[in-house]
């Protein structure tokens, strides 16, 4: 842990502001933020349930996809309702990723 000169320092060096250095450092290790992770769970909860064994479930999804909510989701992701989970995590981790390179 840094104390309070070693970070002022740190934060000489590097040229940027603390939570600068802590979205460069999420970036570098590639683990992605809150905003991404969430994305990420409300699609894939919204995958399953889609593909639920329940009928009554599956049945108000088919309309719920029609909904803005998840169109806006699906076009930020990139996705489409039939995309699988692999493909949907790979758009969000792509979506991350373009963001840390900016």
């Amino acid at each position: 842990m840094c104390t309070g000169t070693q970070f002022i320092v740190k934060s000489l060096i590097l040229d940027h502001g603390k939570w600068e250095s802590v979205k460069e450092l999420i970036c570098r290790m590639e683990r992605m933020n809150f905003k991404y992770l969430y994305y990420q769970k409300k699609l894939c909860f919204m995958h399953k349930m889609l593909r639920s064994d329940n009928s009554i479930v599956a049945s108000v999804m088919k309309f719920f996809v029609h909904c803005v909510e998840y169109v806006k989701l699906c076009d930020y992701a990139d996705t489409t309702p039939r995309d699988n989970i692999h493909t949907i995590k790979r758009q969000i981790k792509l979506k991350f990723i373009a963001e840390c390179n900016v």
